[in-house]
């Protein structure tokens, strides 16, 4: 019997976290950026497909082989340190090109997030015309027949197949950014270069995937095949339509929901639990607060039922991978596998008055897979001190991120809080160090397009207090960030930090794990 999951073959990813580790450790840690991870002539071991990981709806819920990384613009300091010079420091210059990732194979780029600005006249628009050159395994890409690289403008037009929204969405709708979702597999190598024009800042964050020694994986070669044009529209079918996801059977319940009594339903059967709703007006949903347990474990509980849906204000409507938000309810769609019971439960916030709230839960019947693991959710209210980090998320392993929401309550110092830079330590090691918070969101310059939301990061909600856009000074903003092929395993630790650039700054988060 074949197995066609996309990671193959091995038994369930979640018991090999010791196997993963050992052919982590074949590779030299001490090679330079550019020699392969792996050069001891391993055989392969696995096969390793990022198209069919993305295009599985329940990918949330397995572990990723391997170890997230990030390239960064971000200026080389301590993780302790605030410095804020976060554009412009390349790996190296050759000739008219400026290399912004130089990473070592076996791996996947999950994530490509640039900006770029013209430093004479503050213009956005200037980074339609900039050329990226991509590198795979020393084989120059060419993405459109008789050109070297692609302008940004062309990568998000939709010229080149399959590399079209909401794989690619431009700096219209990212707010000012470019982010590129499709993956990019290289084998030994993979290497990009942007055009080094003296008017232009850079700054870029890509997120890559480094695969077990031994990892099989196929090339990128500027051209997807026919099977991952598939999986790519599956994809966006699963995660960009909120009609396409949810499961197939529910439970409902109604009710009056009161600091006192609950609305409660409950699934009683091995199922895939796939979708949590909740039914009320966004004035009710803000005063409720919801339990979720699942086979015995509390997933969530006594957390405000808008935060940890992505709903809290000043989140508008907005429809992502893992969340939809409307005037009159909200869901999370996350997979969570329930091998006996999953029980929900809503009541009103103390010193609330009651309300009238429907609730559902949306399953997929039969028993779900072994390797699914058991869905986590963390929740934080946190202040910021001077000189010091925030902590959103710090959890004991192993297990996997893979997803974040925060409103952030600004104080009267503007936008300056999302200066603040992601710092995400794995297994105690600072693994994954950023460039600004609205980086991090998928947004840039301070959201500069304004709100936006797609499948994978977003903004969808931003509060002036009255002001312009840029001289506000307060500002509370939504923001989303939504891992699928770029979720973050650990093994014994996680502990994501934004750094808190602006003092009394109020971070209201939730964060979604697997444990």
């Amino acid at each position: 019997m074949t197995d066609e999951r996309p990671w193959a073959p091995s038994p369930s990813p979640w018991r090999c976290a010791l196997v993963v580790v050992l052919l982590v450790s074949c590779g030299d840690d001490d090679a330079p950026p550019s020699a392969p991870r792996c050069d001891d002539g391993s055989a392969p071991s696995a096969t390793f497909d990022p198209f069919a990981w993305l295009a599985d709806p329940s990918s949330p819920a397995r572990r990723l082989p391997g170890e997230a990384r990030l390239a960064s613009s971000r200026e080389i300091e301590d993780p302790s340190g605030f410095g804020n010079g976060d554009w412009g420091n390349f790996l190296a210059r050759e000739g008219n090109r400026a290399v912004i990732v130089d990473a070592p194979g076996p791996g996947v780029m999950t994530r490509l997030w640039l900006t770029i600005r013209d430093t004479a006249t503050q213009d956005l628009g200037a980074s339609d015309g900039v050329r990226i050159h991509v590198e795979v395994d020393g084989n120059a890409i060419s993405f459109v027949d008789g050109e070297q690289g692609i302008t940004l403008g062309e990568l998000a037009s939709g010229v080149v197949p399959g590399f079209t929204y909401p794989f690619v969405a431009s700096r219209v709708q990212a707010s000012g950014a470019w982010v590129v979702t499709v993956p990019v597999a290289f084998a030994s190598r993979l290497r990009i270069s942007v055009e080094d024009r003296p008017t232009l800042t850079v700054y870029w964050l890509a997120d890559w995937l480094a695969l077990p020694c031994g990892t099989t994986v196929r090339p990128f070669d500027g051209r997807l095949d026919a099977t991952e044009l598939d999986a790519l529209d599956r994809a966006a079918a699963t995660w960009a339509s909120p009609t396409d996801r949810g499961g197939v059977a529910e439970v409902r319940a109604r009710g009056t929901a009161s600091p006192d009594g609950a609305v409660e339903v409950s699934l009683d059967e091995p199922s895939l639990l796939r979708r949590v709703r909740v039914e009320a007006d966004r004035a009710a949903l803000a005063a409720l607060v919801g339990r979720l347990e699942i086979d015995g474990d509390v997933v969530v509980d006594d957390v405000p039922l808008a935060r940890w849906l992505g709903a809290t204000s000043p989140a508008a409507a907005y429809s992502a991978a893992y969340a939809w938000v409307d005037d009159d309810a909200a869901a999370l769609d996350l997979p969570a596998p329930v091998r006996e019971r999953a029980t929900f439960a809503v009541r009103a916030a103390p010193g609330t008055p009651a309300v009238e709230v429907g609730i559902v839960l949306g399953y997929d019947e039969g028993a779900p897979d072994d390797d699914l693991g058991r869905l986590a959710i963390q929740c934080a209210d946190v202040l910021a001190e001077p000189s010091s980090n925030v902590t959103l998320v710090d959890v004991s392993g192993p297990g996997q991120m893979v997803g974040l929401f925060v409103v952030a309550r600004g104080p009267m110092w503007g936008w300056t809080f999302l200066e603040g830079d992601h710092e995400v330590f794995v297994d105690g090691e600072p693994t994954l160090l950023g460039t600004g918070t609205e980086d991090y969101f998928g947004g840039a310059f301070y959201f500069w397009e304004g709100p936006f939301a797609i499948p994978w990061n977003g903004a969808p909600g931003v509060d002036l207090m009255g002001f312009p856009h840029l001289g506000a000074n307060l500002i509370d903003v939504a923001m989303y960030r939504h891992h699928v092929l770029d979720a973050v395993p650990f093994e014994t630790s996680l502990r994501f930090e934004l750094e808190a650039f602006t003092p009394s700054t109020r971070y209201e988060s939730c964060a979604y794990l697997y444990r």
